[in-house]
């Protein structure tokens, strides 16, 4: 699972609901759900282990590349054949 997280300005309220309009300016992603929780954990020294399945489409290999970012994560390998 990522966590998307949208970044930008908003200076006015919507005239048609009380929500902020916002002017984006950039994205970013990182791991959510046990992704984080086993990066958290990871960095504060415990030994984690993961596994799952991960398939071949753009929204898998930007989860693959999030789980990359951590070094405490890089050990994991990605089995893709046949899922």
């Amino acid at each position: 699972m990522l966590d998307r997280y949208l970044w930008g300005t908003a200076s006015r309220l919507s005239p048609e609901a009380a929500v902020p309009v916002v002017d984006f300016v950039e994205q970013s992603e990182c791991l959510g759900g046990a992704g984080n929780v086993a990066a958290n954990l990871s960095a504060l020294g415990a030994r984690v282990e993961c596994f799952g399945a991960i398939g071949t489409t753009s929204r898998d290999a930007r989860c693959a590349t999030a789980c990359a970012l951590h070094t405490s994560l890089t050990k994991a390998r990605s089995l893709t054949h046949g899922v």
